[in-house]
């Protein structure tokens, strides 16, 4: 990755920006303390609002992300978030146990997500005190609703807390979380919150939003020829990015009309780029 200039407020060891990110001035990532983190990596195309606060060992923000001020990110481990993630105002994300975000979360605004779960004085005999921290780990496409409270857990891909839920133990794939403790409504909401639908039926929608892109401010001035939506190749070819419902794929040949269509689409569809998963490039203890 070709780096760029990055903000005074940032201080680490190794520092890995791409060109294409947006970073406000004042956004500010070190460890806890003030002195550097080990590493801080920040995708393609993410924007960061002002406000911005991070306090880690390590931090790596995948492609696409957006994340507005004031959140903050802090803790003495490590916090990973996959592409194409969206975090509201004033969200929370603790990493005193390692936190781990899939591809495509959302994390609305006054959330939080934590690894630890102490305060109490035990010698006084409070009983809970946890001593150390356990990791938190949210898969692909998890939605934390406004002001619910995540626990360290493990939520399956998929799975959605409602607005204020309060989750203290792993949420299941593809199911509906509410409540004080948090329970499973699933079924009471009609069902989970992803439908099975087919590979035509997924082209059928993106080409709406593509006519819909056609028409919108956003796409004036651009050549729409050069954007392909295809359920069967993923491969681009003379400078005709490739978006592919069905893998859940794009191009990722950086045009003008590739950049504007993926700005358009999210944060609510999402692609990622083609080729393996790339892995959060995190050093070991």
């Amino acid at each position: 990755m070709e780096t760029k200039a990055h903000p005074p407020g940032i201080h680490a060891v190794e520092i890995e920006i791409d060109p294409a990110a947006e970073i406000a001035a004042d956004a500010e990532i070190c460890a806890i303390g003030g002195g550097p983190a080990r590493s801080v990596r920040i995708g393609a195309f993410t924007r960061i609002s002002p406000g911005f606060k991070a306090y880690v060992r390590e931090l790596s923000i995948g492609e696409w992300c957006t994340i507005h001020g004031p959140a903050k990110i802090y803790g003495y481990d490590d916090c990973v978030i996959g592409d194409c993630c969206w975090i509201a105002q004033d969200a929370i994300l603790n990493c005193t146990g390692r936190l781990d975000i899939g591809r495509g979360v959302i994390l609305s605004a006054r959330s939080s997500v934590w690894t630890h779960f102490s305060g109490g004085d035990p010698v006084q005999g409070c009983r809970f005190d946890k001593a150390g921290a356990k990791p938190c780990t949210l898969g692909d496409d998890v939605w934390i609703g406004a002001g619910a409270t995540v626990a360290p857990i493990t939520a399956g891909e998929r799975s959605m807390a409602l607005a204020n839920a309060a989750v203290v133990k792993d949420m299941q794939p593809n199911r509906i979380y509410g409540g004080v403790p948090a329970k499973d409504v699933t079924d009471k909401l009609g069902g989970p919150p992803y439908e099975e639908i087919g590979s035509e039926e997924k082209l059928a929608r993106l080409k709406a939003l593509f006519a819909e892109f056609a028409r919108s401010e956003a796409a004036r001035g651009l050549d729409l020829s050069r954007i392909s939506l295809s359920v069967e190749t993923e491969s681009a070819e003379d400078g005709v990015s490739v978006f592919n419902p069905e893998k859940r794929t794009y191009s990722a040949l950086r045009t003008a009309e590739e950049t504007a269509f993926m700005r358009f689409l999210l944060p609510h569809v999402k692609f990622y780029r083609r080729g393996e998963r790339r892995a959060a490039r995190l050093s070991a203890d």
